[in-house]
C-alpha cells in the first residue's frame, strides 16, 4: 500500500511544480480560475464534480495543511473519489493556487 503513495508523492512533486509555474500568472482574484484550469487541463474530475465543490476541495486542502495533515492523509482523504495520481495533482494545484506557504508539504 505504501508503494502507490510513494508514486503519488513523486507525481505530486512533478505536478505541483507545473501548478507552481502556472500560479504566478494568476493574481489572487483569479486563484479559483487557475486552480480549475489546472484540474481541467489534467482531466481531474469525479462523479458530481462542479466548480464549486472542486474549489471547496482545493481550499479544504489548505485547511487540512493548517490543521497539521500530512501528504499521505490528504491523498487518502481524496482516494475514494480520485486515483492517487489525480489526488496528488489536486493537492499540488490547490497548494499552489491557495496556500503556497505549505509547498514543503508536497515537495
Amino acid at each position: 500500500m505504501k508503494h502507490p503513495l510513494k508514486l503519488a508523492g513523486s507525481v505530486a512533486v512533478g505536478l505541483s511544480a507545473v501548478a507552481l509555474i502556472c500560479a504566478p500568472l494568476a493574481v489572487a482574484d483569479n486563484a479559483d480560475d487557475a486552480f480549475l484550469g489546472a484540474l481541467s487541463e489534467q482531466g481531474v474530475t469525479w462523479p458530481g464534480a462542479t466548480p464549486d465543490n472542486q474549489i471547496a476541495a482545493g481550499k479544504g486542502v489548505c485547511q487540512d495543511w493548517a490543521a497539521g495533515a500530512s501528504f499521505e492523509q490528504e491523498v487518502n482523504s481524496l482516494v475514494p473519489n480520485l486515483t492517487a495520481e489525480n489526488a496528488a495533482f489536486l493537492i499540488g494545484a490547490a497548494t499552489a493556487a491557495y496556500c503556497p506557504e505549505y509547498e514543503s508539504k508536497v515537495s
